[in-house]
């Protein structure tokens, strides 16, 4: 009857041991699911909008620049204010140099 009991209880401690194994496995599982998850959203996030990620800086130079020069960077500078804000969409900056400005802008922006 000793050995009866413990084999009995060999096989308890075997069976708390493989539900800890399982519960273990099952919160691995899950966590790699929450972290998939978590990749594909953002993911899916910068395909989608890649307007949110990316803005682009337009660049002003009152004394050196002109209308006709991309205007993506102080060397090759937009010469009015107007014309940088023509080029921007919403998120994007317009960096002016100091100089003297003399423009008839919109009073309101969309």
């Amino acid at each position: 009857m000793n050995e009866c009991n413990t084999l009995l209880h060999q096989f308890s401690r075997s069976t708390a041991s493989d539900a800890n194994i399982a519960a273990r496995q099952r919160e691995e599982n899950h966590e790699r699911i929450l972290t998939n998850r978590s990749t594909l959203g953002l993911a899916l996030l910068m395909a989608v909008s890649p307007s949110l990620l990316a803005s682009t800086t337009w660049y002003v130079s009152g004394l050196s620049g002109n209308d006709n020069n991309s205007c993506l960077s102080p060397q090759i500078a937009c010469r009015t204010i107007g014309h940088a804000i023509a080029l921007a969409a919403s998120g994007d900056s317009v960096m002016v140099a100091a100089a003297t400005y003399v423009e008839h802008l919109p009073s309101a922006l969309t």
